[in-house]
């Protein structure tokens, strides 16, 4: 059985190549640019399409799963388990909303849902909060959740919340596997040379399993498009606590995995 690294030298028979447990998947593919050989690195954990695995499910931006070329608010590509819609990566105008909290969310106008063009589990569409309903028209101003080119991809805790409510790990819907102690030291390459991962940052090392959304100061996180900021929201959660595992945190319309495995959510 092929050993747990994901770089081959075919000629000496070797396996090797590591990530550390809890560091998102984008960064890792990233650091194996560094550890291995052009020719030793086989195929990347995810797909063109930013998934893999069986069942199939996505670790990054749903780069094949709706149209990018619309100048309009991109469509609703599934449900968080607390009710709000995650949609893709554009506001308007191809351009990406610049004011995403700790979870990829932000409060904004959504497009028109019908029921009917969706899969019969959903039931509902959302209502003027954000959450499920029957009735939602174009424009109206709600909570939700992006798919984002940068980390942490999809969504980063159940929001609104700031980057501290997040990763305080007490309130609903926060990530308690921040601050825990488990770092790691990743670097990735850079034009030239290479960077250290700092994840929160200017944290000096890596947070693993730490999925909120931070902004990128200093070297940041890896990202596979623009960076966005974040905007605090004084909003808190009151979902009731939850308890999944990564791969259980979001009910999508094709299934949409976390950015790591073995999160927990309260």
């Amino acid at each position: 059985m092929q050993p747990p690294f994901p770089c081959e030298n075919k000629a000496k028979g070797v396996f090797y190549g590591y990530c550390a447990p809890g560091v998102d998947v984008y960064t890792c593919e990233e650091s194996l640019k560094l550890q291995c050989a052009p020719e030793d690195i086989g195929n990347w954990f995810l797909d063109g399409c930013g998934g893999h695995a069986r069942p199939y499910h996505h670790h990054n931006e749903l780069s094949c799963y709706y149209d990018h070329s619309t100048n309009t608010h991109s469509p609703l590509v599934g449900i968080a388990k607390d009710g709000y819609g995650i949609y893709g990566i554009y506001e308007k105008d191809k351009q990406a909303p610049t004011d995403l909290d700790a979870c990829n969310g932000h409060y904004g106008p959504v497009p028109e849902l019908k029921i009917s063009n969706y899969e019969s589990t959903l039931s509902s569409t959302l209502d003027a909060s954000g959450l499920l309903n029957t009735n939602q028209s174009a424009g109206t101003n709600v909570y939700h959740y992006h798919t984002t080119t940068d980390f942490p991809f999809t969504i980063g805790c159940y929001g609104p919340k700031t980057s501290s409510e997040c990763a305080g790990g007490t309130l609903d819907g926060s990530d308690d596997q921040c601050g825990t102690g488990t770092d790691a030291t990743v670097y990735v390459p850079t034009d030239g040379g290479q960077v250290q991962i700092e994840h929160p940052p200017n944290h000096g090392s890596y947070d693993t399993y730490c999925s909120c959304r931070y902004t990128k100061v200093g070297s940041g996180l890896t990202k596979t498009g623009e960076v966005l900021p974040i905007a605090d929201s004084s909003s808190s959660s009151t979902n009731s606590a939850i308890g999944l595992s990564c791969h259980n945190i979001v009910h999508l319309l094709m299934i949409l995995a976390c950015i790591m495995t073995n999160i927990t959510l309260k």
